[in-house]
């Protein structure tokens, strides 16, 4: 999963650069995969990861603070958009989210 979230980092910065069509359509397929399918996939293996007495509600956690994210997100690149800076600096900062992404979960308890 961390390493799903380092290659949607990847994906996401090469994004800040100029490209053609298909190489942007390609780079936009793997900030995708690295992020909110890694998002995904890391719901299920928390729902392996606890105990069945509290699966349901630490899923039911863990996706309250995705949606969080999820409502959060835009509000940040708009409030980077607005701010005057470069476009460039709205893929650093989502890279940036991907690499904590990366980091949280490398630094999960082992079972």
């Amino acid at each position: 999963m961390a390493l799903s979230y380092l290659l949607g980092a990847a994906g996401i910065c090469a994004l800040m650069f100029k490209h053609s069509l298909g190489v942007n359509i390609l780079l936009t397929g793997i900030a995708g995969l690295g992020s909110i399918s890694a998002s995904l996939i890391l719901t299920g293996y928390l729902a392996t990861w606890y105990p069945g007495a509290s699966r349901a509600a630490a899923t039911g956690w863990a996706l309250s603070f995705a949606r969080i994210g999820a409502m959060s997100g835009p509000l940040f690149g708009a409030w980077i958009a607005g701010s005057g800076l470069a476009l460039s600096w709205n893929f650093a900062a989502f890279a940036l989210v991907s690499l904590v992404a990366a980091l949280a979960v490398l630094l999960l308890p082992r079972r």
